[in-house]
């Protein structure tokens, strides 16, 4: 029986020993421009469904033995690890590989203090050639203008369009820094490492030149080549497959440097190409998916499409990991700006679980959960929790970043946020005051786009001269990051025409017939007022679905215009200024059929009503009674059937009328014998 069981122990142990597969792999340290990477030891490797890790030797060589499997097959890290150092591709947890004996897997790892130095150094090299590019043009302006070389005019045209250029890197930079830190200059091609060093030192202009010098359409014909290639090779050999991928890496690469270019001279349509045609070389890699769609989401305002690429990337993420809880973030952020409020708020507290049993308490992504629910509880009115996740998101910036950060002013701006709508303007201007300190200081380091969204909510808080500043600031700031189809452009349209129509010299809920007419200057206002939320309403409905929160501000500001046309048009009637009032009644019903308020159907029932009365006084029937099918129209969707028949009776007077002047029309006939049967047909 032993030696039943021995032999029993030994077959067994041999067909393990014919299934298992030894995978060779070695570690090294990222590339550096002046620096080659080496060998790492010491590092912890891990396989997805294995219960033992291997440690890589002096010279950066390990081995998994992978029991029951075979050349070719397809295997997953769970871990690599090693004390002050992180993987240079977060995306190899969680991806597939395919065994094999002749290609090692090579992996790259960074120190934490290097990234950080490396991103520290990109920046300021950045910005250091920018300022002194920007002040040595600026110079040679003011010396040409003071030398009558060129008019006020174009200096002043100059002096914009230098500003313009000189921004373009607020937005670039931080992408920049953190892409380019990361790169491993051991795998660039020569010319490209030229490029990544140009942008690496601030040089765009350099770095634009050598990209169109490199040929780009043939080098992205190549690319979506390659793509096609890609999907049919994928099932060949292992040797293809390897250097396939290795390819596709490059081609992200290249793709990433147009994106970034592209993005940082506001030309949203290249960048959206590129960034597309990047997450298309591998539609299971998912940090090319998630920045795709928070692309689309942020500057496009394609909510649909930037789901989708979330949705994809939530498919292909490792379910306990960090970029797991980013999708789940994302999506939940998409549905709360389609007004999906409770389905946010699900993905939201998933991805704030999932987040706490990943990283420390005070970690930056623990900073963004909590900011992302105190912007779902400020949607919900629930202020106090709302300023609660908001002051957690501050604590955590500020520990992580020190008080002068442009993360640290974000939540001081999402704090004055909350604080605005519970009417406690003191305390919102204080902490934008703190965000505006930050910008003052970090000066070209911070971002347009918060620097936009601060300047839009001073000029909501503000009054006078300064108000109107900070929105026009804001409208171009976003005009120029955005384009005019994006939420927070049409936010800042919305804010101007809030601004302008509550500064005239009246209360809407206190403006009744007794009042004086308005000022000249305040009917300028309220015209003005008026075009900016006719505008922000189009795009409003043109990106969210009807009934959305935005969508209703809008509309409630606008119908305050509509009621002081009706008003202004009574008023008129009352002074026998009859053509006037007729002016301001269609004015008044043109903005509220535009509207569709159903508890405001009243309004234009009477408007109708009494503009019929009007033109029959005048004996022009056909208007008449086109304004008196109106009011019907409303009284039956209202279901006032007393009214209606009183309509109904009234247009077929006014056909009868019509038809002694005009005896030989068979048209005005039909419709007098249509309306005659309608009315005896609701008095039965």
């Amino acid at each position: 029986m032993i030696l039943r069981q021995l032999s029993f122990i030994v077959l067994f142990l041999t067909t393990l020993s014919l299934q298992a597969q030894t995978q060779q792999g070695y570690v090294k340290t990222l590339g550096r421009p002046n620096q080659k990477g080496v060998a790492l030891n010491g590092v912890s490797i891990r396989i997805r469904g294995g219960h033992n890790a291997v440690l890589s030797d002096d010279k950066g060589f390990f081995s998994m033995m992978m029991v029951g499997k075979k050349e070719g097959d397809a295997y997953a890290l769970q871990q690599v690890q090693k004390q002050g150092y992180q993987l240079n591709d977060e995306n190899m947890i969680g991806r597939r590989y395919a065994i094999s004996s002749k290609v090692p897997l090579a992996i790259v790892m960074v120190s934490t203090k290097q990234l950080q130095a490396d991103k520290q150094r990109i920046e300021n090299n950045a910005y250091k050639t920018a300022e002194k590019n920007y002040q040595t043009q600026k110079a040679l302006l003011e010396k040409r203008q003071q030398a009558n070389q060129i008019t006020i005019e174009i200096y002043r045209q100059e002096i914009q369009q230098l500003q313009n250029s000189f921004e373009k890197y607020q937005s670039l930079i931080d992408g920049l820094a953190e892409h380019y830190a990361h790169t491993d200059y051991d795998e660039l091609e020569a010319k490209e490492r030229e490029i990544n060093l140009c942008i690496e030192n601030g040089d765009l202009d350099k770095a634009e030149q050598l990209l169109q010098a490199l040929d780009i359409e043939k080098r992205l014909a190549e690319i979506e080549q390659r793509i096609k290639a890609g999907q049919q090779l994928k099932e060949e050999a292992l040797e293809d497959q390897r250097k396939i991928q290795k390819q596709q890496e490059k081609d992200a690469e290249y793709l990433y440097q147009l994106y970034t270019i592209a993005l940082g001279r506001f030309d949203n349509k290249k960048a959206r190409y590129y960034i597309e045609t990047r997450a298309a070389l591998d539609s299971t890699n998912v940090r090319w998916q998630i920045d795709a769609g928070e692309f689309l989401f942020e500057y496009l305002n394609l909510f649909d499409q930037a789901k989708s690429y979330f949705l994809n990337a939530e498919s292909h993420a490792d379910k306990e990991s960090l970029e797991m809880a980013e999708c789940w973030n994302d999506i939940g952020t998409v549905n709360l700006v389609r007004g999906k409020i409770q389905e946010a708020y699900i993905f939201f507290q998933k991805s704030l679980s999932l987040r706490e049993r990943l990283v420390d308490k005070d970690s930056k992504e623990m900073a963004i959960a909590f900011n992302s629910l105190g912007v779902y509880m400020d949607l919900k009115n629930n202020y106090d929790a709302s300023i609660s996740y908001h002051t957690k998101s501050l604590m955590i910036r500020r520990h992580i970043y020190g008080d002068i950060s442009k993360e640290v002013a974000l939540s001081y701006f999402n704090i004055s946020a909350v604080y605005a709508k519970m009417n406690n303007n003191d305390k919102a201007k204080q902490c934008l005051e703190s965000a505006l300190s930050i910008s003052d200081t970090l000066k070209s380091y911070f971002p347009v786009s918060l620097l936009a969204q601060i300047y839009g909510l001073l000029g909501l808080i503000e009054i006078g001269e300064s108000s109107m500043r900070y929105l026009h600031k804001a409208l171009e700031l976003n005009q120029r990051i955005y384009g005019d189809k994006n939420i927070r452009t049409a936010e800042s349209y919305l804010l101007l025409g809030t601004h302008y129509i509550n500064s005239i010299s009246c209360d809407f809920r206190d403006f009744s017939l007794n009042k004086d007419t308005l000022s000249v200057s305040d009917w300028g206002k309220l015209k003005e007022g008026l075009a900016f939320e006719l505008k922000s309403l189009e795009i409003y409905k043109l990106l969210l679905p009807e009934g959305h929160e935005f969508i209703l501000s809008t509309k409630e500001m606008i119908h305050n215009v509509a009621l002081v046309y009706f008003i202004h048009g009574k008023q008129c009637f009352n002074k026998n200024c009859l053509s006037e009032m007729v002016l301001f009644y269609i004015k008044s019903m043109e903005l509220l059929l535009e509207l569709d308020f159903k508890n405001d159907y009243s309004l234009i029932i009477t408007i109708s009503s009494e503009l019929s009365k009007y033109f029959l006084t005048q004996k022009k029937y056909d208007i008449s009674i086109s304004f008196s099918e109106v009011a019907l129209k409303y009284q039956l969707l209202t279901k006032k059937y007393q009214d209606a028949i009183e309509s109904i009776y009234d247009i077929y007077l006014l056909y009868h009328d019509y038809i002694l002047s005009q005896p030989n029309n068979k048209e005005i006939k039909e419709k007098y014998n249509h309306f005659k049967k309608e009315y005896e047909k609701y008095v039965k």
